[in-house]
């Protein structure tokens, strides 16, 4: 009888074993602070926006719509792409429309596949301006 009991000892431990270590994954797992709009992986011909014109300094690809970009940062920054882009190259087969204002309102710029601008201050959009994107396929 103590062979039976060492045995469902062994497998009860190896039992909480893995389960402790499939509970505590997703805890150390980082979650991202909201769906990827600037998600590199999934995103093959995104909107690419700069910092500065002529496509310099900092820069991020953007994937999807988002009504507000002021959750996203540029790449590698701490810095918020709100009001705060200069140029841009549509490298999407979609086309887009940047806002002005939050929620897809206010002075545009539309952007077909294929399409760039080096300099937004030169146009109705503005430069550093931009709150919200629009991607239409």
């Amino acid at each position: 009888m103590k062979a039976y009991g060492k045995l469902a000892l062994a497998a009860g431990t190896v039992a909480m074993g893995v389960t402790g270590v499939l509970s505590a994954a997703p805890a150390t797992a980082a979650a991202p602070a909201k769906a990827s709009t600037t998600a590199t992986a999934a995103c093959s011909n995104p909107l690419h926006v700069y910092e500065s014109i002529n496509y310099r300094g900092a820069w991020q690809k953007l994937c999807r719509t988002d009504r507000d970009l002021g959750d996203n940062k540029w790449h590698n920054s701490r810095k918020s792409l709100d009001n705060s882009i200069s140029s841009i190259k549509n490298v999407d087969r979609c086309t887009w429309n940047v806002y002005a204002w939050g929620g897809y309102i206010g002075n545009y710029k539309t952007f077909r596949p294929g399409k760039k601008d080096p300099d937004l201050r030169n146009n109705n959009v503005g430069n550093d301006t931009i709150t919200s994107a629009k991607k239409s396929c």
